[in-house]
């Protein structure tokens, strides 16, 4: 697994897909606020060093005490030419 970071933890990596492949990275952050460019950049380096063999990239992000079974606080994506695009979970 990915070295250990002060700010986040990677929890898994995983391949889906045969037509359309898709890795997926399921993050959880160390602390509780996290900017958007911190996930654009997590997800565009994790793309960059273990994506370029896959279709796209997504990114899952948790923040400490959520359940990482269930409902995620944003997800990320990233492909083609490291376009990068985070979207965050709002609670309504």
């Amino acid at each position: 697994m990915e070295p250990a970071s002060d700010d986040y933890r990677i929890l898994a990596i995983r391949d889906f897909g045969k037509a359309f492949r898709r890795r997926t990275a399921r993050i959880l952050f160390r602390k509780q606020q996290v900017t958007e460019e911190e996930m654009k950049e997590i997800t565009y380096r994790l793309w960059r060093d273990r994506g370029q063999d896959v279709d796209q990239f997504v990114t899952v992000f948790f923040l400490p005490g959520m359940d990482t079974n269930s409902f995620a606080y944003a997800f990320g994506s990233c492909q083609g030419e490291g376009k990068t695009e985070v979207s965050v979970e709002v609670s309504r």
